[in-house]
């Protein structure tokens, strides 16, 4: 199944945001996740974890730890594998965020 991410806006000043996407895959079990992470060097590194509605919409505010300026974050989401969920989790778009 497929996932999709956005983080808008796509331009920010300050250090809050929300990450916003859909897991593509019909109904969800409770307390299903989705992983979210950034690029960093060419190291996917682990952000934060979203979970999921049953209707497959996720959604989950984060602050930067630091601040940052004139910086272009890629994002992407991948459902969390459970044994109860029984589908390939594939990674989704990649989300840009530029930071002002």
């Amino acid at each position: 199944f497929r996932s999709s991410l956005k983080v808008p806006p796509s331009r920010l000043r300050g250090r809050t945001f929300t990450f916003y996407g859909q897991v593509h895959a019909g109904n969800f079990p409770a307390g299903q996740q989705v992983e979210i992470k950034a690029l960093v060097g060419s190291t996917w590194t682990h952000v934060t974890f979203a979970p999921v509605a049953s209707n497959g919409q996720f959604k989950v505010r984060y602050r930067l730890k630091h601040r940052y300026n004139h910086v272009t974050f890629i994002f992407r989401a991948m459902p969390v594998a459970s044994p109860i969920w029984p589908y390939e989790p594939k990674e989704s778009n990649h989300a840009y965020l530029h930071l002002l």
